[in-house]
């Protein structure tokens, strides 16, 4: 993945609120996960609008093969952040039915994240969960989902185009290539 989230977005520089909450060392924490991210996004220069009917921080990706939207969604309660890659693909409905069969073949060798198909719209995407638990959310992970995402985006758009197209994407595919199981 080249380039950064939200390279043609607008950049939100909301101050996070501590709301009271206090590190071991005493300094302020973000109140949400939503300031939490807003401040990862804020210090790694990433530019990315806000959807607050979604809950979520929205930015562009880019890399070799195209440019995709990152939906990150936000579940305050849950403690979950999801990292939603979409591609820049509508499916037809005469090939939904291909889709989502070449889609389970990728999922099956995945062992991070999953590629999902909207049967109503045609809409393909990428999906990587995370937990955070009770503690603070950590950049680097934020990082690396954000990044495993772009990489089984570039890995696999060309296939998803073609199965789009009505193509057969051929023995070629590399289903079975999921990411590097070391972390």
């Amino acid at each position: 993945m080249r380039g950064t989230p939200g390279n043609d977005s607008e950049m939100r520089n909301d101050a996070p609120g501590d709301g009271g909450n206090r590190s071991p060392a005493g300094a302020a924490l973000p109140a949400t996960l939503r300031d939490e991210l807003r401040t990862i996004f804020a210090d790694r220069s990433w530019g990315y609008h806000e959807r607050a009917d979604l809950s979520a921080l929205i930015c562009e990706l880019s890399g070799a093969l195209g440019h995709w939207v990152l939906v990150v969604q936000i579940d305050e309660g849950g403690r979950i952040v999801a990292f939603y890659s979409v591609l820049p693909v509508t499916v037809a409905a005469e090939h939904r039915a291909a889709m989502a069969a070449f889609l389970t073949r990728i999922n099956y060798g995945l062992s991070l994240g999953s590629f999902e198909l909207d049967f109503r719209d045609g809409e393909v995407r990428c999906k990587i969960m995370l937990p955070v638990g009770d503690g603070p959310l950590s950049e680097e992970l934020v990082d690396r989902c954000i990044r495993a995402g772009g990489r089984l985006c570039e890995l696999y758009l060309p296939h998803v185009e073609a199965v789009a197209a009505g193509d057969d994407p051929g023995p070629s595919v590399p289903v079975d290539a999921g990411l590097d199981r070391s972390g």
